[in-house]
């Protein structure tokens, strides 16, 4: 992916940005701000901060190696419980299954932690600061759900998808 740092990333489409309007380094920025956190250097690049417990990886999200359409986000829940690895991780990804809308997350496994995590995008056209702001905190809601009850199955709904009002 190209990233003009001097112009920012180029913004596809003839709507894009129109929500955002600062395009995707403005985005982070203000997501910044609202959660109180000073952007590290590097934070257009790849942003680490944690929102109400839950510690999430943000990226820019291209379309064609060069276009920044959207923010990737990863939320890390937590380690798979012990002894039932295997089978949770089935469960999360049966999961996965159900979750079909645009801006449904899915379920994922960090192979360098083992960290069962939840992945999505975000569309720059479709969104602004304050929205994924909001959006990431029912993400960060729903996964210290999940961090509490240990991964119970019954705590793991198959239709999950986090409301921005939350």
């Amino acid at each position: 992916m190209m990233f003009r740092k001097e112009t920012g990333p180029k913004i596809a489409g003839p709507q894009a940005g129109a929500r955002v309007g600062m395009g995707y380094p403005g985005l982070i920025d203000r997501i910044c701000g609202l959660n109180e956190t000073r952007p590290d250097p590097d934070a257009h690049e790849r942003c680490e901060l944690t929102i109400d417990g839950t510690l999430f990886t943000l990226v820019p999200m291209a379309a064609d190696d060069k276009d920044v359409v959207g923010l990737a986000y990863f939320a890390d829940i937590a380690p798979l419980p012990e002894g039932q690895k295997e089978a949770m991780a089935i469960r999360l990804l049966e999961t996965n299954v159900f979750l079909t809308s645009r801006e449904a997350p899915s379920f994922c496994v960090d192979p360098r932690t083992g960290n069962a995590l939840l992945a999505g995008c975000l569309a720059l056209d479709a969104i602004t600061p304050e929205l994924a702001h909001r959006y990431l905190r029912g993400v960060a809601v729903f996964a210290g759900g999940l961090r509490e009850s240990r991964f119970a199955p019954e705590d793991i709904p198959p239709s999950f998808v986090p409301s921005p009002e939350a």
